[in-house]
């Protein structure tokens, strides 16, 4: 507690992950979860911090705060033009998510991915990170090269003409 009231983030971290396993073994989880907490609050970008809290709330049946953390985290790989690692963290929440929205912005960065430029994809990134911080999926669209989870219109049934008899 007193590198956290220092702002040591680097050795905080190292501390807490030392600590880890002895907190839960000795079941305080809470003191933990909030020295976590403390320690995002002086650097909100901290990765390897978001990850143990993620990892911490599982363990502690909290999964409904789960999304929280994990939102931070693909916000983060967003706005680092990680792509790959935000498109398996937000895999992660489409399976273990309610929230259709987390599956249109999977989506929409499969696009990105596709589409390959590096102007489109920081304008779809910017898009996706203004959608998963209001809720709301807004914002420019790759235009569509094909399916990113490899599924085509024709596969789907798009463009089939049904013919209807002339007495309806």
């Amino acid at each position: 507690q007193a590198l956290i009231a220092k702002n040591d983030v680097s050795t905080s971290l190292n501390v807490i992950e030392a600590l880890f396993e002895t907190s839960l073994q000795l079941r305080d989880e809470i003191t933990l979860k909030a020295m976590l907490d403390s320690l995002l609050e002086c650097d909100e970008s901290s990765l390897p911090v978001l990850r143990i809290l993620m990892t911490l709330v599982v363990r502690m049946g909290r999964g409904h705060e789960l999304e929280h953390y994990a939102k931070r985290v693909v916000i983060l790989q967003l706005q680092s033009a990680d792509l790959s690692d935000a498109r398996d963290q937000l895999n992660k929440m489409v399976i273990y998510s309610q929230s259709s929205l987390y599956l249109d912005v999977f989506n929409r960065l499969n696009e990105a991915i596709a589409a390959g430029s590096a102007q489109d994809g920081r304008e779809v990134c910017e898009s996706m990170i203004q959608s998963l911080k209001t809720g709301v999926l807004d914002g420019p669209r790759i235009p569509e090269t094909g399916s990113a989870l490899g599924v085509s219109e024709a596969d789907l049934g798009a463009g089939w003409e049904i013919e209807l008899p002339d007495n309806l």
